[in-house]
């Protein structure tokens, strides 16, 4: 849960607000400086989109996991029933079988 919240709060670069190399109106540099920061911009997105493809693929299977064990548990208990339910038959049939003799 921290990852997700380290996620979640992670900021983005301004790049609204380009700063200029040495004080020179030059456009070039402007346009490099942009271009720079949108690669960051994406690196860090990708970061962030593989962080959440992580967190999500952990969150479902342990969703996955505990379905399993659920259905599994169900099942043990059911078969638990039928085994008593086959013990009582057996033992109903042995005790009628004695009596009779």
């Amino acid at each position: 849960m921290k990852e997700l919240e380290e996620f979640a709060f992670r900021g983005c670069p301004n790049l609204n607000k380009p700063s200029i190399l040495n004080d020179l109106p030059d456009h070039e540099l402007i346009i490099q400086e942009q271009r720079i920061k949108q690669k960051e911009l994406i690196d860090q997105l990708k970061s962030q989109l593989e962080d959440l493809e992580t967190y999500a693929y952990q969150v479902i299977l342990k969703q996955l996991l505990n379905q399993i064990n659920y259905e599994l548990l169900i099942m043990i208990d059911l078969l638990l029933k039928f085994i008593s339910l086959v013990i009582l038959k057996c033992r109903q049939r042995w005790y009628c079988k004695n009596k009779e003799l």
